[in-house]
């Protein structure tokens, strides 16, 4: 129901302006932003995304800046800009890395290699990829290891080295029966 969670944190918002909760804000812009990119107002998404990214700043809350700045290099990379996208990214992964946050710099490095992907720097994908994949491995996070893998699957079969591309997938497959996602 995106029409009633956009109403709803669009009040949020102007709770959070009446009371000069800069922290909130920031999260209703992102929040709103979110929305808008799934509604496919990519204008606006932006707009938001790029509001998060000043109060963050602002507050020097380096977690929302991060965030917002993923949020932005991922429109940049739906829409084919891999070069701005690689820009935010690695702005991104910076701050994860200042923070310590083995989450954040996991998923940074795994969307830095799609990127690279993306750009045929298949060598530096896959690399960024595997390292995405140990750290995700460190911190036993599920979700984002089958997230590697997956993408480590797919350069494999794009080198043709189908049978290590299968491995792979079925390293990927088994986590996601064991942790129950269908």
């Amino acid at each position: 129901e995106s029409d009633k969670a956009l109403e709803h944190y669009t009040r949020s918002l102007k709770i959070r302006e009446s009371l000069n909760d800069l922290v909130g804000m920031a999260a209703s812009y992102n929040n709103i932003g979110v929305i808008y990119k799934n509604f496919g107002n990519i204008p606006k998404a932006l707009d938001y995304y790029h509001k998060c990214l000043k109060i963050s700043e602002t507050i020097k809350d380096k977690n929302m800046i991060a965030l917002a700045l993923d949020n932005i290099a991922a429109i940049f990379s739906s829409q084919g800009d891999y070069q701005k996208s690689l820009e935010y990214y690695n702005r991104g992964l910076k701050l994860y890395e200042e923070t310590k946050d083995k989450s954040g710099i996991g998923l940074a490095l795994n969307n830095i290699g799609y990127v690279h992907n993306c750009l045929n720097n298949v060598e530096k994908s896959l690399e960024y990829h595997l390292k995405s994949l140990k750290l995700f491995e460190e911190i036993n996070e599920k979700q984002g290891i089958t997230a590697s893998l997956n993408n480590i699957g797919i350069i494999y079969k794009e080198k043709g080295d189908l049978n290590k591309a299968i491995e792979i997938y079925n390293r990927s497959l088994l986590i996601y029966e064991e942790i129950n996602d269908k």
